[in-house]
């Protein structure tokens, strides 16, 4: 019976594939394209997986020569940090999003850091069509560059 009840809560809550992109944010003081998809997991407790990662991602493209650019995925699943304690960001779960992404056209993979936050009260339930924000915080991108952007996400399929 215990064994039962283990097998139970291991299995996830829920999945889901949603698709993530940047918007036009006038406040902001250059052009940034982004394009996510994934599968979210919860399995209960805090804990999220995000799997089957694409990004695609381009700093000042308006000018048609992007300054940075990037399209990775990847397959390997990453879990949000448990740990992660925000300041402003309160409700999010945390995980970094380009961590072990193969970049398309190139070896070094995804050049700076991201976190990748999604609010739990919005991912707590999903349907098909369903929509939200989530915030994409990016550091020492190509070594020179970092920002934050809030990205309109949408549930693709259950």
């Amino acid at each position: 019976m215990k064994f039962l009840f283990t097998l139970l809560f291991s299995v996830s809550i829920f999945a889901a594939n949603i698709k993530c992109e940047s918007f036009y944010q006038i406040e902001q003081d250059f052009g940034l394209d982004v394009e996510m998809s994934f599968t979210l997991k919860s399995f209960g407790d805090g804990e999220y997986h995000i799997k089957d990662r694409n990004i695609s991602f381009a700093v000042d493209a308006d000018e048609g020569s992007p300054w940075y650019e990037f399209n990775g995925s990847s397959e390997k699943v990453i879990t949000n940090n448990k740990s992660y304690k925000p300041r402003k960001y309160k409700g999010h779960v945390q995980f970094d999003y380009t961590s072990g992404l193969d970049e398309v056209n190139g070896e070094e993979g995804f050049f700076g850091y991201t976190s990748f936050l999604l609010p739990i009260s919005s991912i707590s339930d999903l349907h098909v069509g369903s929509e939200f924000k989530a915030i994409l915080i990016m550091s020492w991108v190509s070594d020179h560059w970092g920002a934050s952007r809030t990205l309109g996400c949408q549930v693709t399929s259950l």
